[in-house]
């Protein structure tokens, strides 16, 4: 779903509360909702955003299920979800929308424009 400004406007329920998740032209924020306050904001600048993608991991003897990205060569966790498919949802919507950087692997050729 979009807003007014064209940003993408995702909400999710995390473990902790609910994160609402806006893409921009240029930046991504993530706000984290407990209780009806916002607790938290973090921004990313959409160029920078590299290999989003759903993931599973342990954490504290446990699956968790969220979406990850690299940023400046560190990994970020966007979502921890409370349910696998409230995980997948999110991941697609946004990918659906919005192309960010993903670099090919070596094993694939690189297309070339044909003179």
């Amino acid at each position: 779903m979009t807003n007014l400004d064209g940003a993408l406007q995702v909400r999710v329920g995390t473990f902790l509360g609910r994160e609402l998740i806006q893409i921009k032209d240029t930046e991504m924020e993530i706000q984290t909702w407990c209780f009806g306050f916002c607790i938290g904001k973090r921004r990313y600048a959409n160029d920078r955003v590299k290999e989003l993608r759903y993931e599973e991991w342990n954490e504290a003897g446990g699956r968790t299920c969220g979406i990850r990205f690299r940023y400046e060569g560190n990994t970020q966790v966007l979502i921890k979800a409370a349910r696998e498919a409230e995980a997948l949802q999110t991941v697609l919507r946004i990918i659906n929308v919005y192309k960010f950087s993903h670099p090919l692997p070596v094993s694939d050729p690189q297309l070339t424009k044909a003179g």
